[in-house]
């Protein structure tokens, strides 16, 4: 999610306000305030071997992308789903939904194989989440042709398991999705004091259609760690890699886009059924319209959609080309595509969030998609900030995420410093390869900018590697995973060079397509790709994720906010205003 690349979006806008006070900062501060802690925040002078300075960026390249348009040129892994179906848990699906009031009336079946999903069964239910409001109800609920009483509890749906062998769960459900909210807080963007979870958002209906994010139970992984209550910040993606079939009515007109395939359409009664299929898919997201309209194109062997606002066919074109030069490079790097199609989305955002990642599919918000926020265009120029390529540096982002929670999954709950800072390295390969001259300048401005932010607000450094549970605000969210974590890969290239990290990262998707993977997984694949260097990766990946060097190994005095973010951090009152009046 670009609660970086996307959330990214927020943090640059919240950066241009701070550049609209500077000048009340300093007036302020020449009136008399005076520091609590005025090394608070210092960079220091020097650092460890196994600590650069500047900015998490990825090396220039001259030859590692394939030509455009061939995903998974020579010397790439053909990655597919995993081969044995009977490892794969199976969802059957039928659900009529109302895109007008947002009703929502399904009945599932899951077969989860043995060995899969634990003792107990857990499900992702977001509909049933606190807050919510979305009147959920469930009924029918079976074991094994039997029926049961199932615990839930918030946004976890459990059941126990008569034995570890292979179980057939089924259930009906139905709820009404909430009216969503794309905007709040100070400037359209969230409040932190908010007590809803920004997740619940991508389970809303807007004027342009139905947002339908986790919209149905989704199995958890057996080893993931899953709350009852949904973490304030990040995502929810737990879910081992399945196998989806989905007959979705709506009314004629409308369209449903999904991360599958559609493999039938048929109309009866002024309704429209769909057949969805996705193989090797986490979950299965759907966007529901009669509002877009999709520029299509072939990339290799992948059918390439790109749906947008008939207003915004121009920025579609522009998005395509960002996804196709993408492709090419990561498939190159990290193994092929292994879906037929890939359906990117111009879909409203939670406030603050500027795209969304889901399995042959993606989501992003409209100022992100066309590169443009209303009224900020002047600020932007003030800043430093090109729209456009903070919109190019969120498309590619989320299509990373193809990568990193797609093929390769992860409990974004419990180790979401896995995805989201290999997603924020992967879009600065991209940039070196597609857009050398300007690639340095985007990196600082979409990763290590997000670190200075946090510390600007005063907000300090902590351990990266830790639920995200346990994360209070967005800010400290954002600077430490999307801001300090992806410094550690820049870090490893500069000991073991570029080449061996892409081996690394290669083998990371090849060993574990299709499976979950934790930060040791990480590890040990760069360490076999440089055996001789194994010791240091280690001691980086603790250095960056699991301890707090960030003042030290991230230059905080560089870039537009270099004076703003010394005077807030040498003046604590000042900062302690900045977060009263952008709601924080």
């Amino acid at each position: 999610m670009m609660n970086d690349g996307s959330r990214q979006h927020r943090l640059r806008i919240r950066r241009a306000v701070l550049a609209l006070l500077g000048t009340a900062a300093i007036a302020a501060s020449a009136a008399g305030c005076q520091s609590s802690d005025g090394a608070r925040g210092t960079a220091h002078a020097g650092g460890s071997a196994t600590a650069p300075s500047g900015s998490a960026t990825a090396p220039s390249r001259s030859s590692t992308s394939a030509p455009a348009g061939t995903p998974g040129g020579a010397g790439s892994a053909a990655v597919r789903p995993a081969p044995d179906p009977a490892r794969r848990p199976t969802y059957a699906i039928s659900a009529t939904v109302e895109p007008a009031g947002g009703s929502v009336d399904g009945q599932l079946t899951v077969h989860v194989p043995q060995g899969v999903g634990g003792d107990q069964l857990r499900f992702r239910v977001l509909a049933n989440a606190d807050g919510y409001g979305g009147n959920f109800h469930l009924s029918g609920t079976t074991v094994d042709g039997k029926q049961v009483e199932p615990q839930l509890t918030g946004s976890v749906l459990t059941l126990d398991r008569p034995a570890d062998k292979a179980t057939t769960v089924e259930m009906r459900f139905r709820y009404t999705m909430q009216k969503g909210k794309n905007s709040g807080g100070t400037l359209g963007l969230p409040s932190s004091k908010s007590s809803t979870s920004m997740v619940t958002q991508l389970l809303a209906r807007f004027d342009t259609g139905l947002s339908m994010g986790h919209w149905y139970p989704a199995l958890i992984d057996g080893h993931a760690l899953a709350r009852p209550v949904l973490p304030k910040e990040g995502d929810l993606g737990a879910s081992p890699a399945g196998d989806v079939t989905a007959h979705i009515t709506v009314p004629n007109g409308y369209s449903v886009i999904s991360g599958g395939v559609n493999t039938k359409t048929s109309t009866k009664s002024g309704q429209t059924t769909y057949t969805q299929e996705g193989h090797g898919i986490r979950e299965l997201s759907l966007v529901v319209s009669n509002q877009l309209v999709a520029t299509q194109q072939r990339v290799g062997n992948v059918t390439v959609r790109v749906w947008s606002t008939k207003a915004d066919g121009a920025a579609a074109k522009r998005v395509s080309g960002y996804v196709t030069r993408g492709m090419a490079i990561f498939s190159k790097d990290f193994g092929s595509y292994p879906w037929s199609e890939l359906n990117v989305v111009e879909a409203p955002m939670p406030a603050g969030v500027g795209g969304m990642e889901w399995q042959g599919m993606f989501w992003v918000g409209p100022d992100m998609f066309t590169g443009e926020i209303a009224g900020l265009s002047g600020i932007a120029d003030l800043v430093g900030m090109n729209l456009q390529s903070t919109g190019e540096f969120t498309v590619v982002h989320e299509l990373a995420h193809q990568w990193w929670q797609g093929i390769v999954g992860v409990d974004q709950t419990g180790t979401g410093v896995v995805d989201e800072p290999l997603a924020q390295y992967s879009a600065c390969l991209y940039f070196h390869d597609v857009h050398p001259a300007e690639a340095n300048d985007v990196c600082a401005s979409g990763i290590t900018m997000s670190y200075q932010m946090m510390r600007t607000m005063a907000e300090p450094d902590g351990v990266a590697d830790r639920p995200t549970y346990d994360f209070t605000n967005d800010y400290a969210y954002a600077g430490i995973v999307y801001g300090k974590a992806p410094g550690f890969y820049d870090a490893v290239t500069k000991v073991i060079g570029n080449d061996r990290l892409l081996a690394g990262l290669h083998r990371l998707v090849a060993d574990h397509a299709f499976g979950m993977v934790t930060g040791r997984d990480v590890v040990t694949a760069l360490q076999a790709a440089a055996p001789d260097h194994a010791r240091e990766i280690a001691t980086l990946w603790t250095r960056w994720m699991d301890q707090d060097h960030g003042d030290q190994d991230i230059d905080l005095n560089s870039g537009p906010l270099g004076n703003i973010g010394t005077m807030m951090r040498d003046n604590p009152d000042l900062a302690k205003l900045l977060r009263v009046l952008l709601g924080i």
